[in-house]
């Protein structure tokens, strides 16, 4: 994380001398089984701990992925953090940078704490200021799903007037015109944007890829099909119910993306309030 120390306001921080009296750290992990991170703050500073117990201040974390782009950011009063993590928008590594924000305009700060340089002036904060800073960290990340996640590929196709999918035993190819590809390239990069992508066009493609194995059974050994395996065994079905009953595919895929609905309306509702540390 790099930070300009030279704020007009001081900050708690391993940054800066701002703070006489006080450290803000944190102890950090990530429990595979309920892939989460947990996140313990260590702030020793009374006067920040009591804006933060009168919700004037709050303890923020910010999570992000340089491979996929992914960032997002989590707000509360709690020094503990419990995150689920989203396996549909991260990969490897996770970077962590945590914050004490300001959730409210706070005038005539407590000065006692401070560098004798803030001695002789009134001291305050604005919405959304940092007021502490510890330093970043990295959590090495595995999904169960991780491999299954390599499987699917956006491809660019003169001869596809919208979308198409094609279907090898390695891949699930998700063909798009050349405009839509365009488009794709462009919300890719934006992680509320890419949700929705993930959510309104990877779901059905994966719903027609399966769709396709069944009906081209001659042609595909289930065996040998990684990334339908690896979909089938996050489930409750067993392949040949799926080839028995093609119509229980969209429940199979519910199953195994984990409430895909939901999480699309979820995506929805929090489009706005992304990087938002504060109402």
């Amino acid at each position: 994380m790099k930070l300009d120390i030279n704020y007009p306001y001081p900050i708690l921080s391993p940054f800066s001398n701002d703070f006489k009296i006080g450290r803000f750290d944190y102890e950090c992990s990530y429990d595979d089984k309920t892939q989460s991170i947990l996140l313990d703050c260590n702030l020793t500073n009374e006067t920040i701990k009591d804006y933060i117990a009168d919700q004037k201040m709050a303890y923020a974390v910010r999570i992000s992925c340089t491979n996929s782009r992914y960032r997002d950011s989590i707000t509360q009063f709690n020094p503990h953090f419990h995150i689920k993590l989203d396996k549909n928008n991260l990969s490897d590594t996770a970077e962590i940078d945590v914050f004490v924000v300001a959730l409210t305009k706070i005038g005539n700060f407590d000065t006692k704490h401070l560098a004798s340089i803030y001695k002789e002036f009134p001291v305050e904060y604005n919405i959304g200021d940092y007021v502490a800073a510890a330093l970043s960290s990295k959590v090495d990340i595995e999904f169960d799903n991780k491999k299954s996640k390599s499987f699917i590929k956006y491809q660019k196709s003169n001869q596809v007037k919208d979308m198409d999918v094609n279907v090898t035993e390695d891949l699930v190819e998700i063909l798009l015109s050349p405009s839509n590809y365009e488009r794709y390239l462009l919300y890719r990069n934006n992680n509320s944007y890419s949700k929705l992508i993930f959510y309104a066009i990877t779901v059905p493609a994966l719903t027609s890829a399966i769709y396709k194995v069944v009906s081209l059974k001659d042609e595909f050994q289930y065996e040998e099909c990684d990334w339908l395996k690896a979909l089938v065994d996050k489930s409750d079905f067993e392949w040949n119910q799926v080839q028995d009953d093609i119509s229980c595919v969209p429940l199979m895929i519910s199953q195994t993306l984990e409430n895909p609905t939901s999480s699309f309306f979820d995506s929805l509702d929090s489009l706005e309030e992304s990087e938002v540390y504060y109402d």
